[in-house]
């Protein structure tokens, strides 16, 4: 997946060019509709000296533009794909309004002993801090069998689909994200990851309630990927946005996704907008 050829320029630099190339020429109309020239202002210069002077002044202003909109953007970024609203925020997932999205592994454990699931993990901290009762977790994890997702048996044990949604109380959406290997490491292949969020997004489209969801950056913590380098924040967070693209899902509440800050300072927020423009 790529952008477009004449995408392939930085999206911040695109669009500071084509706003400061929109402001020299509302100065130019201006100055032609007032009868005054460069010529008149800066007199008696060889054509190149103003040459070189709208080339530095275009430049300065590419330069001021591109800063202030990266500044405007370092924070927080809001975007619309496929009509669904979805703003790129740092922030405490737990503290989201909405439903909340925690990734489990495809057999829904929730053994927290930092063999299985590190204390330290998105999913060790939501059973450590906001579960109450680790009985009832796994009763309801078992008894909510409503996605259309295939489930198999594995030496005994059931095995979900990756994608799959749990909905556990009224707040929490438990995703079945990755395979989990005999030293208890959690793996995916591209391919995997990718084919997860596109069910991810279907799932969520059935389990939502309209009601706004938020996310976490998906594949950024403890998860290996074992046919490619591990992925950089800004490629996971692309990958996320382009496959709710593909998927055609709509959703009548917000999506945020909830970068911590360690994933924000490592990730452009503003080239996110070639997700919205030209679909990766």
């Amino acid at each position: 997946m790529g952008l477009p050829q004449g995408a392939k320029l930085s999206i911040l630099k695109k669009d500071a060019i084509s706003v400061a190339a929109g402001i020299v020429a509302a100065v130019e109309t201006a100055l032609a509709v007032s009868g005054i020239s460069l010529h008149d202002m800066i007199p008696g210069q060889a054509w190149w000296v103003y040459l070189l002077i709208v080339l530095a002044v275009f430049a300065a202003l590419v330069a001021s533009i591109r800063f202030i909109l990266a500044c405007l953007y370092r924070e927080h970024i809001e975007l619309e794909i496929n009509g669904n609203r979805i703003e790129i925020v740092e922030g405490d997932l737990f503290a989201q309004d909405g439903k909340k999205v925690i990734p489990f592994n495809e057999y829904f454990d929730s053994d927290v002993d930092d063999i299985v699931i590190s204390h330290s993990s998105l999913n060790g901290k939501f059973i450590d801090h906001h579960v109450d009762d680790l009985a009832e977790l796994r009763r309801e994890v078992e008894s909510e069998r409503s996605s259309p997702l295939p489930v198999r048996d594995c030496e005994g044990r059931r095995q979900y689909d990756l994608g799959t949604i749990k909905r556990f109380g009224e707040d929490y959406l438990l995703l079945a994200f990755s395979h989990f290997d005999g030293q208890n490491q959690a793996r995916l292949t591209m391919a995997e990851y990718e084919r997860c969020l596109m069910n991810m997004w279907q799932e969520l489209c059935r389990t939502y309630a309209g009601r706004p969801i938020s996310l976490p950056l998906l594949g950024s913590g403890i998860t290996r990927f074992d046919d490619v380098r591990q992925k950089s924040e800004s490629e996971l967070l692309k990958c996320m946005l382009c496959t709710l693209r593909s998927t055609g899902c709509y959703f009548s509440q917000p999506i945020s996704i909830v970068l911590t800050s360690e994933a924000m300072s490592k990730v452009d927020l503003y080239e996110m907008k070639g997700v919205s423009r030209y679909g990766l």
